[in-house]
């Protein structure tokens, strides 16, 4: 093989890898319906974490909560309680189309320009098992990213039993309406975060909304107090619109 056909080969190789099989959006089905929510991203769960009320972060580093102003700026649909924050970080052959994690209204969108950062460090980290997979990743704090809030189903609002370090609920139970954030984290080599709902739109679970260009990662943010079950763990691999995350 001549060093000419080597290069076309490789060029052509890069260049269906980059604008055919990157962008590529399988169908996919949810493995469960109901009172679930589904993972909005493929890709491995690098943490799984419990954030006290009054503080909603997208990863905790050093001990230090970093906020997400777009959470805590409208009174009306802030979270009201401790919340559960769950990372999935998305290699570079990651699907890298984002999916509605729960059936229902999206009821806000907040777009936050930022410097980004590379993400190679957590991608190294993940790749060979090194946790905390998210150690040195400071593109959670300064990266461009997209917060979509889905507010669904009326649901049980007050849990059995603490989990990962949640205050626990009071024993009084009463129906709620879930609502779950999902945002989207950009990296140095993205070109852009692409969203296509607005407020006001009705989606169905699982429904393709978004998209990250290259390695990224998107973090779920849901109230710990509705819900019931956690249904991964740190190191699982996830499939959008088809892995439950956890149940309500």
């Amino acid at each position: 093989m001549t060093p000419a056909i080597i290069i076309m080969t490789v060029v052509t190789v890069w260049l269906l890898w980059r604008h055919v099989w990157f962008f590529r959006n399988p169908k996919r089905t949810p493995a469960e319906t109901g009172r679930v929510v589904l993972s909005p991203a493929d890709g491995k769960v690098i943490y799984i974490r419990c954030v006290a009320k009054g503080a909603v972060p997208v990863s905790v580093k050093r001990r230090r909560s970093i906020a997400l102003q777009e959470l805590v700026g409208s009174a009306a649909k802030k979270p009201a309680g401790d919340m559960l924050v769950v990372g999935i970080f998305m290699s570079p052959f990651d699907v890298h189309y984002q999916r509605a994690p729960i059936a229902g209204r999206v009821d806000g969108v907040w777009y936050t320009r930022g410097t980004n950062l590379p993400m190679t460090a957590t991608w190294m980290r993940s790749a060979l098992g090194l946790r905390p997979y998210e150690r040195g990743a400071s593109h959670l704090f300064t990266n461009e990213r997209n917060t979509v809030l889905f507010s669904g189903e009326r649901g049980v609002d007050g849990r059995t039993e603490p989990e990962l370090g949640c205050v626990k609920a009071r024993s009084k139970r009463s129906e709620g309406v879930l609502r779950v954030w999902v945002v989207q984290i950009a990296d140095l080599y993205v070109r852009r975060i692409v969203c296509k709902v607005h407020p006001g739109v009705r989606v169905r679970a699982g429904e393709s909304y978004g998209l990250i260009r290259m390695g990224s990662q998107v973090d779920v943010v849901m109230p710990a107090r509705m819900v019931k079950k956690m249904l991964v763990a740190e190191g699982d691999r996830v499939r959008a619109g088809e892995t439950v995350l956890a149940t309500y």
